[in-house]
């Protein structure tokens, strides 16, 4: 401006308003020569200074640009990034739930049938007592009726048999309730030996 401060004009005289819009609206006028067609008067002498400023306003306004651009896309990525992770943490969390949920089942399958184990031991351990029980009893009342039939032939006279009677009745009805307990224990045992064998493979 000093070497225009004693001429007529001021900044419009030197650089026009429609002569710069005219340059920071198009991208063609790359060199000094591609403004020959303007009507500008200080072309020649300004018009190199006027493109390299306003090259490099464009220069930081592309960058200005390109750095919201990729500010951006750092933004969009990471938005992205969050999703896939906030996706597989609630696969993960399904996945497990699942896995949680089979294992309380089969759990409670497994107990279930241990239950019904037990309780079938448990009624056939009841059947064996309750039949060795019977057996048990039947056995002392066909001793007590020996007993008293053959002490009914010694009130009756007969002495002799009857002593002898007597005094093997006591081994009799001994040998007649073991063999009805051995024989009811062993079948309660054999009866009850599929079961003690599930249980082991189970």
């Amino acid at each position: 401006m000093a070497l225009y401060s004693e001429l007529p004009f001021g900044p419009a005289g030197i650089l026009p308003d429609s002569i710069l819009k005219l340059l920071s609206s198009r991208t063609t006028y790359l060199e000094p020569a591609d403004l020959a067609p303007l009507q500008w008067l200080h072309r020649d002498v300004h018009g190199a200074e006027v493109l390299q400023i306003l090259h490099s306003l464009d220069q930081k306004r592309a960058l200005t640009i390109l750095h919201a651009e990729a500010e951006a896309e750092e933004e969009r990525l990471r938005i992205l990034e969050e999703k896939a992770r906030a996706k597989a943490e609630e696969e993960e969390r399904k996945r497990v739930e699942r896995e949680e949920k089979e294992q309380k089942k089969a759990e409670e399958r497994a107990r279930k049938q241990a239950e019904r184990e037990a309780r079938a031991v448990e009624r056939k351990w009841v059947q064996d007592e309750r039949a060795e029980r019977i057996a048990r009893e039947k056995a002392e009342k066909e001793a007590r009726k020996q007993t008293g039939k053959l002490r009914k032939r010694a009130l009756d006279g007969d002495k002799e048999n009857a002593s002898l009677a007597v005094s093997i009745a006591p081994a009799f009805v001994v040998s007649l309730s073991f063999s009805l307990h051995h024989s009811s224990s062993r079948s309660s045992r054999s009866s009850s030996w599929p079961s003690t064998t599930s249980q082991a493979s189970a």
